[in-house]
């Protein structure tokens, strides 16, 4: 149980001469917390308090109290699945107003429904990193990752009168829906170097022509993304034809090609004094001018109406030529004053 009480006097001047003017405030909250294990997976959490604030001005024109008081009642319950956590909070709050103008007491009530899932998620991570030493700042790392959720997809809505709202495969078993998350990306490699070096050589123009440069490489290397297979039918029959996938076809089963991309960044640097330097760059993105692929426009296939099944072998979604992809190689030059 948590308690709190705390007394205001504040001094003011409300504009009539030699009078002391107060506001009296008065700040006190109570609330009780019974956390309860009601099974094996199952957690409940059950919250009752209330706060008040009772002020009251004290002026040459007379008092003017003004008080609000509010009530809430939560019930929270987690169950544990074997896929995540799935959270489901009732909450009701009771706020009442009085004041001493000619305004009557008003009174709100607030009754609400929470659900929330929590999705699994599996993962690796390894890290290697070099410090900047001796010209050199080396950083790399790899993830290797599941992510698994029945959450309706943000990529598949309709309307429904002036609301958007996210869409099931089969509004009446959410469960055909657990799958692979629209995120989910197995592998994930990123590395990035910094290199500065420094040569000592006798001539004086060569070692001004070796020395002063700096080299940026960022390299990525990843899984494709996920997307889903969906039929051409409306197979249940719920007026929506893009949540439905053909029968056997699971969630998110699609995968776009991997993904490789390389950006490197090369800087001179003239430096005429200790205070003044001037950076000359230019910078690669995509230098090897990859197609990278990160979405199909057109992810349906003829679908049996009688069956739901699959007619034929899924297509090479590549060779439909409808694709989004990552931007083409580009190249920008810029020059950087320091001072």
């Amino acid at each position: 149980m948590q308690y709190f009480r705390n007394r205001l006097n504040n001094s003011f001047d409300a504009g009539a001469p030699y009078v002391d003017d107060r506001t009296l405030t008065t700040l006190e909250a109570w609330s009780v917390v019974s956390r309860n294990r009601l099974g094996e997976r199952w957690n409940s959490i059950l919250t009752v308090g209330e706060g008040s604030d009772d002020s009251v001005s004290l002026t040459s024109f007379g008092e003017s109290p003004f008080k609000t008081t509010q009530r809430q009642y939560t019930w929270q319950n987690d169950w544990t699945l074997p896929l995540g956590l799935l959270s489901v909070a009732l909450e009701r709050r009771e706020e009442h107003l009085a004041t001493s103008e000619d305004f009557a007491v008003t009174q709100r009530n607030t009754n609400s429904v929470t659900g929330v899932y929590q999705l699994g998620y599996d993962a690796f991570t390894l890290q290697l990193s070099q410090r900047f030493s001796r010209g050199i700042q080396f950083a790399a790392s790899y993830t290797l990752s599941r992510a698994v959720d029945d959450a309706p997809e943000q990529n598949v809505t309709y309307m429904d009168g002036s609301r958007l709202l996210r869409a099931l495969s089969d509004p009446t078993n959410r469960s055909l829906d657990t799958g692979y998350s629209y995120g989910d990306q197995r592998h994930t490699f990123v590395m990035s170097l910094v290199a500065r070096p420094e040569f000592d050589v006798r001539n004086k123009a060569l070692r001004y022509l070796l020395n002063h440069n700096q080299f940026g490489i960022i390299t990525t290397a990843n899984t494709g993304e996920r997307f889903g297979i969906m039929s051409n039918l409306d197979l249940n029959g719920d007026g929506l034809i893009w949540p439905d996938r053909p029968v056997g076809i699971k969630r998110n089963s699609g995968k776009t090609p991997a993904q490789f991309n390389l950006d490197l960044r090369y800087s001179r640097i003239f430096k005429f004094t200790e205070r003044f330097r001037l950076e000359v760059f230019g910078e690669f993105e995509n230098l090897f001018n990859i197609n990278r692929i990160v979405s199909f426009n057109n992810v349906t296939v003829t679908t049996n109406p009688l069956t739901g099944e699959l007619i034929g072998r899924l297509p090479d979604f590549t060779s439909r030529s409808q694709s989004t992809a990552q931007e083409s190689r580009q190249f920008q030059l810029g020059l950087k004053f320091i001072f």
